[in-house]
C-alpha cells in the first residue's frame, strides 16, 4: 500500500514539473516571438524612393508623402528626387508608423521582403517603395556629369534620337518655377520631355521623359566610360526595358 502510495505520489510530482516546463517554455516561446518582432521592426535602415507612380487621391500639397519621395531612414528624413527640400519626421516602429513635422496625417509602412515596401496613409493613399542600392558611387559632381551627356552623347535611345539640352523644361520656364529640370528634345515626338541628375550618397541617377506627356524614367547610373553611361533601371516606360547604357561619343 505504501509503495502504491509513493508511486502516485511520484506520478503527482512528475505531471506538476511537466505542466512547469510546459508554461515555461510557452513563456519562452512567446518572448522570443516578441524579441524577433522587435529585431524585425527596427530593421528598417537606408534610402526608399517610391516609384511607379504608386500613388492615388492626392488633393492637399501639405499632406506627407508624394510621388517620388525619398526617405531616409538613417537620418529620418523626407526629400524629393528633383529638390533638395527636407521634412524631418519621427518613427515609431512598434506601429510601423511615421509623422512628418509641418505635414497633414501618418503613413503606415509594411516591408515586403528585403527592399520593397508599402507605405498607406489616410483616404486610400498607398506609396510603393524600393530601397536604394548605393553601393555605385560616381565621382563627377552632377553638373559635370550633365554637361558631359549634353557634350557627348551621339546615338539613339530605343529607336529615339534624343537631344540633352541644358535649357530650362518650357513648362516650368512658363510657370517660372525652378529650373530643376531642364529640356529634352526626342525628334520623333513634337512635344519636349524633361531630364535632371541627381546624386544620393555619391551616387547618380538621371530622370527624364521622352515627351510631354510620356511616362517618367528613372535611371541609376552604375558607371561612367568612354562609350556611355551604364544604367540600371528603377523605372520605366516599355519602351526603354532593354536600355542600359547612353552612349557617347568623344
Amino acid at each position: 500500500m505504501k509503495f502504491m502510495n509513493l508511486l502516485a505520489n511520484e506520478n503527482q510530482l512528475f505531471y506538476r514539473f511537466l505542466i512547469v516546463c510546459v508554461w515555461k517554455l510557452i513563456i519562452y516561446f512567446l518572448l522570443l516571438i516578441s524579441c524577433i518582432s522587435t529585431i524585425y521592426a527596427q530593421d528598417v535602415s537606408g534610402i526608399w524612393m517610391s516609384y511607379n507612380n504608386g500613388v492615388s487621391e492626392i488633393s492637399q500639397s501639405n499632406r506627407l508623402g508624394e510621388d517620388r519621395m525619398l526617405v531616409n531612414f538613417d537620418k529620418k528624413t523626407i526629400t524629393n528626387i528633383e529638390t533638395n527640400s527636407t521634412i524631418d519626421f519621427s518613427i515609431k516602429l512598434k506601429k510601423s508608423r511615421i509623422k512628418a513635422k509641418g505635414k497633414k496625417g501618418k503613413l503606415f509602412f509594411q516591408k515586403l521582403g528585403t527592399d520593397s515596401m508599402v507605405m498607406k496613409g489616410a483616404k486610400n493613399v498607398q506609396y510603393n517603395l524600393k530601397k536604394l542600392n548605393l553601393i555605385h558611387e560616381i565621382a563627377l559632381e552632377e553638373n559635370d556629369i550633365a554637361s558631359y551627356l549634353i557634350d557627348q552623347q551621339c546615338d539613339a535611345v530605343a529607336g529615339h534620337r534624343l537631344v540633352f539640352t541644358a535649357e530650362q523644361f518650357p513648362i516650368d520656364k512658363q510657370f517660372r518655377q525652378p529650373h530643376t529640370k531642364h529640356r529634352l528634345i526626342n525628334e520623333n515626338l513634337i512635344t519636349p520631355g524633361y531630364w535632371f541628375v541627381r546624386k544620393i550618397k555619391e551616387n547618380a541617377f538621371i530622370v527624364f521623359t521622352m515627351g510631354t506627356n510620356e511616362p517618367e524614367n528613372i535611371f541609376q547610373i552604375t558607371s561612367i566610360a568612354l562609350n556611355g553611361f551604364k544604367l540600371m533601371p528603377l523605372q520605366h516606360d516599355k519602351k526603354l526595358k532593354n536600355v542600359n547604357l547612353l552612349k557617347t561619343c568623344l
